[in-house]
C-alpha cells in the first residue's frame, strides 16, 4: 500500500512601474498590483498484490494487480 497527499496554497501578487530601481516591495509599484490565491489538495492511495507460483519446477506463474485511487478525478472515476 502507498499513501500520497499533496498540499500546496499559493499567494501571487504583481505591480509594475516602479519608481526606483531595484525596488522589490508592492507599495513602490505605480500602477495598483493585482493579488491572487488559490490552494491544491490532492490525495492518492494504492494497492498493490503479487502472486507466484511454481508448479513441478517446469512451470511459472506471476500475477500482479495494482489499484489507484486519486482525488483528482471525478467520483464516479476515481478508482
Amino acid at each position: 500500500m502507498e499513501a500520497y497527499r499533496f498540499h500546496q496554497e499559493v499567494v501571487d501578487a504583481v505591480a509594475r512601474g516602479f519608481t526606483f530601481p531595484g525596488a522589490t516591495q508592492l507599495q513602490y509599484g505605480s500602477i495598483p498590483f493585482t493579488a491572487t490565491s488559490y490552494a491544491y489538495d490532492n490525495r492518492m492511495v494504492s494497492y498493490f498484490s503479487r502472486l507466484n507460483y511454481d508448479l513441478t519446477d517446469k512451470y511459472h506463474l506471476s500475477l500482479s494487480l495494482r489499484s489507484d485511487g486519486s482525488s483528482r478525478f471525478a467520483d464516479s472515476v476515481r478508482w
